[in-house]
């Protein structure tokens, strides 16, 4: 496989056999080299000095409403993005799965109520099943702000650019942003 400009290609590189360990690829190196490029994704522009990588070993969670009890290992990566000339940053939070138990999977999770997302909780229920899972803050400004809080712009009015990140964009720029390139 070739390596690919998105993130999914590194999860997928996770996989292959001639992949690199699960250390050697959980390193912000080998995050910001897989990357979209100035673009590929057009109007999308990556911050590759906001990526951190870092593996987490032995993880576990307690059985739950949302997924069994389980262990597993993750490499816990964070980054940002910006739409071109709008002078926002998104931030996005990805667990990959362990090489060996990687299938080809991808979670992305969402929030309920005016939460764009329910913070990590939620990200055991992909990364267990072997599947890549991912959180926004769609922008906000953090992974704890919520919609309520960005709605309405200073002057009172409707803040359109954050309710189109709420309601479509947030979610499924997580899915663009990991998706593999043609012939991945």
């Amino acid at each position: 496989m070739r390596l690919s400009h998105s993130l999914a290609a590194a999860a997928a590189g996770f996989s292959t056999t001639t992949a690199a360990s699960f250390a050697d690829t959980c390193t912000v190196s080998y995050v910001q080299s897989s990357l979209p490029t100035k673009g590929t994704l057009l109007g999308l522009s990556f911050d590759s000095t906001s990526v951190t990588a870092n593996p987490v070993y032995n993880a576990s969670v307690v059985a739950g409403t949302n997924y069994p009890a389980a262990s597993y290992d993750y490499c816990n990566v964070s980054l940002s993005y910006s739409h071109d000339g709008r002078g926002d940053v998104v931030h996005l939070q990805y667990w990959f799965p362990a090489p060996d138990k990687f299938q080809n999977r991808y979670l992305s999770t969402g929030g309920g109520g005016y939460a764009i997302n329910s913070g990590t909780q939620s990200l055991p229920g992909g990364v267990m099943y072997g599947a890549v899972a991912v959180v926004t803050d769609g922008g906000f400004g953090s992974f704890k702000t919520n919609m309520d809080a960005v709605v309405l712009k200073a002057n009172g009015s409707i803040n359109w650019d954050e309710v189109f990140m709420y309601v479509s964009c947030g979610q499924s720029l997580c899915t663009l942003c990991s998706a593999p390139e043609p012939g991945d």
